[in-house]
């Protein structure tokens, strides 16, 4: 009967000290309603982001093929005036 009594103060005292660590160790973390909302507000400003980024990236493909386009009508009017100058007609 003593075994029996000890036993289950030791289990006791076992059980509230691990209820006492992790109370201490897990009392800093958020609850999950904060964590969610955490996320969410995570998420909101990673969409913005990512808005501005796909317009940047369209602005760039727009933008990309013109200096090529210019490049290519110079070349086309330095063939037909290869001297920079309109040829006098005669």
């Amino acid at each position: 009967m003593v075994t029996k009594n000890r036993t289950a103060i030791n289990y006791q005292i076992i059980r509230q000290t691990i209820e006492d660590i992790l109370t201490e160790k897990l009392e800093h973390l958020p609850t999950k309603k904060e964590f969610n909302q955490k996320m969410d507000n995570l998420y909101t400003q990673n969409d913005k982001i990512i808005k501005e980024l796909e317009d940047i990236r369209a602005d760039n493909a727009i933008s990309s093929n013109q200096p090529a386009d210019h490049e290519e009508r110079i070349t086309d009017l330095e063939n037909i005036h290869p001297q920079g100058k309109h040829t006098p007609l005669s």
